[in-house]
């Protein structure tokens, strides 16, 4: 799951900008195993990888 995780951020990260955000397919699958990893109990992966999401967003749509 975490090799998954892992490409799922840099596959978002290649991603093109588009001038509406909305979650891409990507995005789901990311936030759908994310969500596993809280469902389970393991928050400090949940925050880590919540945390990795936000970064690699804030960095995509900061560049105007």
């Amino acid at each position: 799951m975490i090799k998954r995780l892992e490409e799922l951020l840099e596959e978002i990260r290649k991603e093109p900008r588009s001038d509406v955000y909305k979650l891409s397919a990507k995005q789901l699958e990311f936030f759908d195993l994310v969500e596993e990893l809280r469902t389970d109990g393991d928050y400090n992966l949940w925050f880590h990888y919540t945390g990795r999401l936000n970064q690699v967003i804030n960095s995509k749509y900061s560049k105007e």
